[in-house]
């Protein structure tokens, strides 16, 4: 856990960097405050997630694939309709708010699966 949170964070850094520097020199023409709050929840959420995921799979591995689907499919409805909601309400500017909160999102599960993976051979190691 302490390392997915590490690496999470890490990764929320460079990504708070990376749309800082996308929206204030590339497109500043797109440069809106929602943008940097989209990493911030994102993290929050997989957070949340893996400590769920990683916490169920200690306690009664046989379940673990159905809570990993459930929690995989509610963080995926839980972001479109967040993405739904930012596109009524920023008309004008939702294509580059969608493909930010797509390209921080996008790697936020590969790295949850990638630690979720390691968690998964460690108690299969251990039974």
């Amino acid at each position: 856990m302490k390392n997915f949170l590490l690496v999470a964070v890490a990764f929320s850094i460079v990504a708070e960097l990376s749309v800082y520097l996308i929206f204030n020199y590339v497109f500043p023409e797109f440069d809106r405050p929602i943008n940097y709050w989209i990493t911030p929840f994102l993290l929050l959420v997989f957070g949340l997630a893996h400590w769920q995921l990683i916490s169920s799979l200690r306690k009664n591995a046989k379940r673990f694939v159905t809570l990993f689907m459930g929690v995989t499919g509610g963080k995926m409805l839980l972001s479109l309709f967040i993405v739904l909601i930012l596109a009524v309400l920023l008309k004008e500017a939702v294509k580059p708010v969608a493909v930010t909160f797509i390209a921080i999102y996008l790697p936020f599960m590969v790295i949850e699966v990638i630690f979720i993976l390691k968690e998964l051979r460690e108690v299969q190691k251990a039974s």
